[in-house]
């Protein structure tokens, strides 16, 4: 399952795998990518935040996850998962 979004010079894409674990990569310049940080990711990253993802979803500055029924979000807010 792949998530792409972008909005301004905020590029990303998020893909989950078989045993819903989340890569990430992209600019991560407003912490969109999971990883507690704004370091970008050149390559696929693994991202903990979003771990054992039932589903993705992406939109503008934000990323978001279903993890066993809860959302779970990471965006321009303080550095880290919502």
């Amino acid at each position: 399952e792949l998530s792409l979004a972008g909005i301004g010079s905020t590029i990303s894409i998020c893909a989950k795998d078989n045993v819903k674990d989340v890569y990430c990569m992209g600019t991560n310049n407003v912490a969109e990518l999971g990883f507690g940080n704004t370091t970008p990711a050149y390559t696929p990253t693994l991202s903990a935040g979003f771990s054992g993802a039932d589903s993705l979803s992406s939109g503008g500055t934000h990323r978001c996850s279903i993890v066993a029924g809860d959302a779970y979000c990471a965006d321009s807010g303080p550095y880290g998962m919502n």
